[in-house]
Formats: structure tokens, C-alpha cells, sequence
């Protein structure tokens, strides 16, 4: 899990060059506030992956009446 974050830091490190420290937090804590609220709310289990360079997180869990649902969203 830390192996995505750490990337999505390094790239807006690369994109902010000069950026204090502070202010780049503040520009990670939604997806990684995302991220975390995802993965404490799952029944089932998911999964963070990284493809062209987006972070997908991927969430399988059962809904009402057992029906399965899938969400994946792009940071």
C-alpha cells in the first residue's frame, strides 16, 4: 500500500519542484484519506494497483440482498 503513495509523492515532488513539505502533505491527505476510508469500509476485500501511472483502487464487497459490487477509482 505505502509503495503507491510513495510514488504519487515522488511525482508531485517532480511536478512542484520547490514545494515546502507542508504544503505538499496538504495536497496528499484526500487521496490517501480516500484510500484509507475505502479500505476500513470493505467486506470483501480489494486491492490498489498502478497502471500508466494513475493509482486504481479496486473495492469488491457485498451490497444489500448479496449482490456484488465493484468500485475503482483513479488518484
Amino acid at each position: 500500500m505505502l509503495e503507491p503513495l510513495t510514488n504519487r509523492l515522488l511525482a508531485k515532488l517532480d511536478q512542484h519542484a520547490g514545494m515546502t513539505i507542508q504544503t505538499l502533505c496538504q495536497l496528499l491527505v484526500e487521496p490517501i484519506a480516500s484510500i484509507t476510508h475505502e479500505l476500513s469500509t470493505m467486506e470483501n476485500g480489494g486491492m490498489i494497483q498502478r497502471k500508466s501511472g494513475q493509482i486504481f483502487l479496486t473495492v469488491y464487497g457485498t451490497r444489500m440482498k448479496n449482490e456484488m459490487s465493484t468500485t475503482a477509482r483513479s488518484y
